[in-house]
């Protein structure tokens, strides 16, 4: 409102808010304690420069290596509020406070993950390392001002780790056994560079092998293959700028039988 000050107790609408960096907070807003704990998803439509009531949910790396995920599925399921199902027994979608996966946005760094199925993006295609995701950010609400109409229900960020000077690595592997089936998922992580170049190179690999709980011949979980790619170069332009080209890859295949004589196979991939 015109003439309102910093720390100024306003009535909008009805409603009564606190100003604090040009924006207004709603009483019990958490920000208000300390404002920078607001947080914005990256990459997106937000203005970072200014403080906005935008809160979103970190998963840090290091919790998803505490949890020892291998997708998305397995991060998401983790989390209150937040329900992952089969979808037609080929992959998992995620509903978010109730709402289905047509209408939650899943990015990762800012854009829109590609290759929808029944108009889900399947979360268990997507592999998640600690050592290639710096974090992961979802956003609860209504997101569609910003994102579009895919948003109603949220949005989850995926956050990749940036490309460093500093020469280093990890080789990782793993194992699962799942109601029988045995998970394995490894990856490579390389990062370095040279003068006002900096790089990063991230691949991931999974085998899911399928469930069928009931030995009926119907798929609770499809077999899944997967594999991720990112590869990203950094440089510096002068005091003020930097240049950044990145290349994402990713190849999936889910195999999910329907009835004990009837495979249906789908296959997509988005490069």
């Amino acid at each position: 409102p015109a003439g309102a000050q910093e720390g100024d107790v306003v009535d909008v609408g009805g409603a009564t808010y606190e100003v604090h960096g040009g924006t207004l907070y709603t009483l019990d807003d958490p920000a208000l304690d300390d404002a920078r704990s607001t947080i914005a998803v990256t990459g997106s439509n937000v203005d970072r420069s200014k403080k906005r009531v935008v809160h979103a949910e970190i998963v840090t790396s290091e919790e998803i290596a505490e949890i020892g995920a291998h997708t998305l599925a397995d991060v998401l399921q983790d989390q209150a509020g937040i329900q992952v199902g089969s979808s037609f027994g080929l992959g998992q979608e995620v509903q978010l406070d109730g709402l289905d996966g047509r209408q939650v946005l899943v990015l990762v760094d800012g854009r829109p993950v590609k290759g929808r199925v029944d108009s889900h993006v399947d979360v268990s295609r997507i592999p998640v390392s600690a050592s290639s995701i710096e974090r992961i950010e979802i956003v609860r609400g209504p997101m569609s001002a910003l994102y579009g109409s895919d948003a109603i229900g949220g949005v989850i960020n995926i956050v990749t780790k940036r490309a460093s000077q500093a020469i280093g690595g990890e080789v990782e592997g793993g194992g699962e056994v799942v109601e029988g089936a045995v998970w394995q998922n490894a990856g490579v992580h390389a990062r370095g560079g040279a003068g006002p170049i900096a790089a990063r190179v991230d691949v991931d690999a999974a085998s899911l092998p399928g469930i069928d709980r009931n030995d009926d011949g119907k798929a609770d979980l499809p077999d899944r293959r997967q594999l991720g790619v990112h590869a990203e170069v950094a440089t510096a332009i002068g005091d003020d700028a930097s240049y950044k080209a990145a290349l994402d890859g990713s190849d999936s295949q889910a195999v999910a039988r329907t009835s004990g004589g009837a495979p249906f196979s789908e296959r997509d991939r988005t490069d």
